[in-house]
């Protein structure tokens, strides 16, 4: 017996439309709920474009009216142009764009050591304790120096070595489309070659006998100029000034020096990098007109020479002491001799000092000869601008990668004589070797020796060494 009855086709359709019909409402409404969805997403991505948006235009809004600001600020200190970039160039520099304006901030340190030993002689003619193996800060320097609306210069330098505060360089210039240079203030009398070219760039820790011969830096006016690509000349006159870059208090109206000084290039090959350097220089310098000070009682019509030579942390190796004159102008005179071949460097000075006293005619001289050369290879810089040495630029800096810096031998004999009646100080010869090595183009380590004959078979030997940073 069966307990189901089978479907007709007739009855199996009508159960599949009542399927149908049942499921309708449930899909009708899970499409509505979707679409509903989709909405509200729609809805909330338009509001997050539209606060996007916003915030977009609000940041345009602030970025024009910086760049307004800064147009107002660059207006207002004279444009864009006199905008000051800093940069590095051996130094800190600070330069505008149209070069009217610039700026330098720098200094140098220089430490020294050395080591002695004297003969029985050089005690018994200096002292025994003339010569002990010592420190010191040779320069400690800053300064501040620049280029104000194209044409007006200025330099500041003051050296803090030994405690105290000295002036150096001290000076304003201006330049004179056609006068030329016109220097007024603390600086170097146009005198010597290597009086003249900077302790940074010498090839040896001290300059040699004839920077005793040579004025150095004093106050003065100065013209300096070119007379072609070769040439130039720069004249001035000068005041005796202290440390302090003053002449006050003189007893009358002398101590004036007028001073002049030509150099250049007598030949040049540009294409082997051979040049011959030449110069000659002048002075003429009024003592005093012998007044006596009651007080203190010392003659203003008075001279003295002394030098320590190739080392500065002993004692004078000459020294005259005060001599009085009867003359009260001098006449000084030198010249020298430069000759450059790539790694090659040969130079060449005489410099002599002439007084008349009621004795004699005194004539004090000096003189010397030195070499060096680039081992690594580089050109020794002649500065064809000031005729003097210029900055070594080491091929390969040290710590570049196998760079070992630039390294340089360098020999020098050098003599003084200030043996002549009334002056007793005798005469010194030296020889000197050394070697240097720059790291870069602005660190430096100098190694010396130094063999010095003094009259009564007094000698002296010198060990010294330099540590030289400048910025």
């Amino acid at each position: 017996m069966r307990l189901f009855k089978p479907f007709s086709t007739s009855g199996a359709l009508l159960v599949v439309s009542a399927l149908a019909l049942t499921s309708v409402p449930a899909l009708a409404n899970e499409s509505a709920t979707k679409e509903a969805q989709l909405e509200q997403r729609i809805n909330e991505l338009e509001a997050q474009l539209a606060r996007v948006s916003a915030q977009m235009q609000s940041n345009t809004a602030s970025q024009s009216t910086l760049e307004t600001r800064i147009a107002e600020l660059q207006t207002a200190s004279g444009g864009a142009d006199n905008a000051l970039a800093m940069s590095w160039d051996n130094g800190i520099r600070f330069g505008s764009a149209d070069k009217r304006f610039s700026f330098k901030f720098g200094g140098r340190l220089q430490n020294d050591w050395a080591t002695y030993s004297a003969n029985d002689n050089a005690d018994a003619l200096l002292g025994r304790n003339a010569f002990e193996t010592g420190t010191e800060f040779r320069r400690a320097r800053l300064y501040l120096a620049g280029t104000i609306y194209g044409n007006v210069g200025f330099k500041a330098q003051y050296d803090f070595a030994g405690g105290a505060v000295g002036f150096k360089d001290v000076y304003m210039t201006l330049n004179h489309p056609c006068i030329g240079l016109i220097t007024v203030g603390n600086h170097y009398e146009p005198f010597g070659f290597e009086t003249n070219t900077s302790d940074l760039n010498t090839l040896f820790m001290e300059r040699s006998f004839t920077d005793a011969l040579s004025p150095e830096r004093n106050v003065g006016i100065s013209v300096a100029n070119s007379l072609n690509d070769n040439w130039g000349w720069h004249v001035g006159v000068f005041r005796d000034s202290n440390g302090a870059a003053n002449d006050t208090g003189n007893f009358d109206g002398g101590e004036w020096a007028f001073t002049g000084r030509l150099a250049g290039e007598v030949w040049e090959d540009a294409d082997s990098g051979q040049l011959l350097h030449a110069g000659v220089n002048v002075s003429r310098r009024h003592v005093g007109s012998g007044v006596t000070n009651a007080v203190a009682g010392i003659e203003d019509e008075t001279i003295r020479v002394a030098s320590r030579g190739g080392q500065h942390i002993g004692a004078n190796l000459v020294d005259t002491g005060a001599i009085g004159l009867d003359d009260q102008w001098s006449n000084w005179w030198g010249a020298d001799l430069g000759f450059a071949a790539g790694p090659l460097w040969l130079q060449a000075e005489y410099i002599e000092q002439m007084y008349d006293n009621s004795v004699s005619r005194m004539n004090f001289s000096a003189m010397s000869f030195a070499a060096s050369y680039m081992l690594t290879g580089e050109d020794r810089p002649y500065d064809k601008k000031s005729h003097n040495l210029g900055r070594v630029m080491p091929a390969h800096n040290y710590g570049d990668g196998d760079g070992t810096g630039a390294w340089e031998v360098a020999g020098r004999y050098d003599a003084i004589d200030l043996d002549d009646n009334p002056s007793s100080a005798g005469e010194a010869d030296q020889w000197t070797a050394g070697i240097n090595w720059y790291l870069n183009p602005n660190t430096k380590v100098m190694w010396n020796y130094v063999y010095i004959d003094l009259e009564h078979g007094a000698q002296v030997d010198v060990f010294e060494m330099r540590f030289q940073v400048d910025f």
